[in-house]
Order: C-alpha cells, then sequence, then structure tokens
C-alpha cells in the first residue's frame, strides 16, 4: 500500500512510504496519462512493514506527472507536482 508520496530537491527526488503487509517485490515507474511507462527503477524487495525510500528524479520539466507503484497482483497511480523554479 503505497502511503506517502513527497517531492523533495537538492537533488530533485521522490520520497516514497510504503505499507508492506507480506514479503514482496515493488516496481517503480514514471507513467504519462495513459498509463505508459516514462521511466523504470530497478525493482526492490521488501519484508513484512513499514518502509521509506526516495527515488532520483530524471530529468523533467515543471508540471504535473504520474508516479506508479506495482507489485505482482496490484498497482496504484498516484499524481505528483513538481515546481523547481
Amino acid at each position: 500500500e503505497l502511503i506517502g508520496l513527497h517531492v523533495t530537491y537538492h537533488p530533485t527526488r521522490l520520497r516514497v512510504e510504503v505499507l508492506v503487509p507480506l514479503g514482496q517485490e515493488l516496481h517503480a515507474h514514471l507513467v504519462d496519462r495513459v498509463h505508459a511507462p516514462l521511466h523504470a527503477w530497478p525493482s526492490r524487495t521488501f519484508a513484512p512493514g513499514e518502509h521509506t525510500f526516495e527515488l532520483p528524479l530524471p530529468d523533467l520539466m515543471d508540471g504535473e506527472h504520474f508516479f506508479q507503484l506495482s507489485t505482482a497482483t496490484q498497482r496504484t497511480v498516484r499524481l505528483f507536482r513538481l515546481q523547481q523554479q
């Protein structure tokens, strides 16, 4: 379960908070409005529990972007706003 998504700056990155009920592999992507992949980070395996991790953002223009977090059985997409200027 994705419980938090925050943009942090200097350097620009996403701070991701998840609650993992069972040990599983999580896949993180940036996707467009129709959910086509734009960028992928390496998959990570997590033990059960709450976890916080950071993902460096690629060069993006300011504006709205979509973050997708998925497992073998489900997918969550969240909108975030990047404002560097």
